[in-house]
């Protein structure tokens, strides 16, 4: 990144691991499923309030040439995985430094991270019934994040990751990250992931 722009290492770390998140989802919906094609890009803007740098960003799936956006979801389930998995990272690795919720990002309030992935949850309605939606989350908050919460030397690996160090300078304020580098960075992870 450029030498004249500040950064907030810790608000860059939370919107890095929330976007691998999606990248992790998609990325395996892709390999074990052959559902989706993987990503083809991941960006983190920076945002400069009075008092502070936070970030967003956002991960960009690889699309068919012949692809039609025509507002169906094809592969709701794993739709659904590829939205949440942002959270449910940004959770794991929040909570292994403060006390820190799913729905702490996975909320319709204007400061949550997941406020969109939130917003394209309700929207699988079609396709799910509020009481199925909401076993989900109770599943994810109640479970899933304990299972991997308890297997410390597995997310290590990922929290390890140096946010900066797979940033692509530009002369921007939204960065891309290097998905080369990601993927071979994060290949013995993805691995072991493919069993949680």
């Amino acid at each position: 990144m450029e030498k004249n722009i500040l950064i907030d290492i810790n608000n860059l770390s939370r919107v890095f691991f929330h976007e691998i998140g999606h990248f992790i989802a998609q990325e395996l919906n892709y390999k074990l499923f052959k559902v989706g094609l993987g990503t083809e890009k991941i960006w983190i803007e920076s945002k400069r309030f009075s008092n502070k740098i936070d970030y967003c960003g956002g991960v960009r799936p690889k699309k068919p040439v012949d692809y039609v956006d025509d507002g169906e979801i094809r592969k709701p389930i794993h739709y659904i995985s590829n939205i949440i998995y942002g959270c449910i990272i940004q959770t794991l690795y929040l909570k292994s430094k403060e006390d820190y919720k799913f729905h702490d990002c996975f909320d319709y309030r204007d400061d949550a991270n997941g406020k969109s992935d939130v917003e394209h949850f309700a929207s699988t309605g079609k396709y799910f019934d509020g009481k199925i939606r909401k076993k989900v989350i109770e599943f994810i908050k109640n479970i899933y994040i304990s299972r991997l919460e308890n297997d410390k030397n597995h997310l290590k690996k990922l929290f390890l990751l140096e946010p900066t160090k797979f940033i692509i300078t530009s002369k921007t304020r939204r960065k891309e990250l290097d998905l080369n580098l990601l993927r071979e960075s994060m290949s013995d992870f993805l691995v072991e992931h493919e069993e949680h």
